[in-house]
């Protein structure tokens, strides 16, 4: 009996795993061309390359490889879902756009202020929460030269993209951020971005 090369069996399970797991992600339409593989015999029945790959499979190629159409690789996947995606998306652009080398300082007052945005965090209330007293909190602030404020206003532009990704309507996201009725956060948002909150 021929003995069967480790590296023909490995690279047969690789492009085979694909294969079948690009169908299950796609409900079964993606397609390939062919198959082709180095080693110069199957290691298995035909019946199972056809079943498997669902093209052709050619053996004693120059190089492992398979083949398939460019537009493959824009099937949508059958477990999609569209608003985490949006979620996700939106998430990504802030942690994008997230300065680098934020002190740690800041980030514990985003971490407080977090908490309480619904409550219209002050000074007092943060600086509590820190166990520093408003002046201190103050002071440090304006060594980080910016204020609560600023990093408030940050954090609210943050939550409401990822809430309007989400397509939360207006009227919760000013409620979950604090405004005393939609109009203000409307205001608040353009202000922030230059144009009207959108539902994603």
């Amino acid at each position: 009996m021929a003995k069967v090369s480790r590296g023909a069996i490995l690279t047969e399970f690789v492009f085979a795993s694909f294969a079948l797991r690009a169908r299950a992600a796609t409900a079964d339409r993606f397609t390939l061309r062919a198959a082709r593989f180095a080693h110069a015999k199957p290691l298995a029945p035909d019946e199972t390359y056809r079943d498997v790959f669902r093209a052709p499979v050619i053996f004693g190629a120059d190089f492992d490889e398979i083949e398939l159409d460019a537009a493959q690789l824009d099937l949508r996947l059958a477990t999609a879902d569209p608003i985490t995606s949006a979620a996700l998306e939106a998430k990504v652009a802030v942690l994008a756009a997230t300065p680098i080398g934020r002190s740690a300082f800041i980030d514990r007052v985003r971490r407080a202020a977090s908490d309480v945005l619904a409550e219209r965090p002050s000074l007092s209330t943060i600086g509590t929460a820190l166990g520093l007293s408003a002046r201190t909190l103050r002071r440090q602030l304006k060594q980080e030269r910016t204020s609560l404020r600023a990093v408030i206003d940050e954090l609210r532009r943050e939550r409401a993209d990822e809430l309007l990704a989400a397509n939360t309507t207006v009227k919760e996201i000013a409620f979950v951020l604090g405004f005393s009725e939609p109009s203000a956060f409307s205001r608040a948002y353009k202000r922030w971005t230059g144009r009207a909150p959108k539902l994603g």
